[in-house]
């Protein structure tokens, strides 16, 4: 659902504080100008990097499992599942990056394009995976809103 992916990047963009606004620490942590000018948040697939696959680390890249349509009497409701991989070259990279993903969207409010935000809380981390360039781990997130 687009305006849910929108909603998820603008959190992730959003700054707070004065009189200088600053990122919130995942931002941080994924932000690195010798990689790209952008942080390494990406939706559906990774922008790709010159030089050996794993310079581009560490990143997050956020898809849709299943959005189920939800019906009672007079109002519509959007249970969405979104599954979040973190990908790093240690296993010390990882679990930061994965507490302050948790502390940034666990419980979080979306302002979703018509809809009313229910809740978004984490429902599932699933065990740590690594391959000869890279260590993941994938953590699943339900989103629950209603139709305006």
């Amino acid at each position: 659902m687009t305006e849910v992916d929108t909603a998820i990047m603008t959190l992730f963009n959003s700054t707070s504080g004065t009189p200088t606004p600053v990122h919130n620490s995942l931002y941080l942590a994924l932000y690195n100008t010798s990689i790209s000018p952008l942080p390494r948040f990406f939706n559906e697939e990774a922008q790709q990097t010159t030089g050996m696959p794993n310079d581009g680390m560490p990143f997050v890249v956020f898809h849709n499992l299943s959005d189920l349509y939800e019906f009672e009497f007079h109002e519509e409701f959007e249970n969405i599942l979104i599954q979040f991989t973190i990908r790093a070259k240690t296993i010390g990279e990882i679990n930061s990056i994965y507490t302050k993903l948790d502390s940034l969207f666990n419980w979080a409010e979306l302002s979703v394009s018509g809809y009313t935000h229910v809740y978004m809380r984490r429902v599932q981390t699933h065990a740590k995976g690594k391959t000869d360039l890279f260590f993941s781990m994938p953590v699943d997130y339900r989103i629950y809103i209603e139709k305006n």
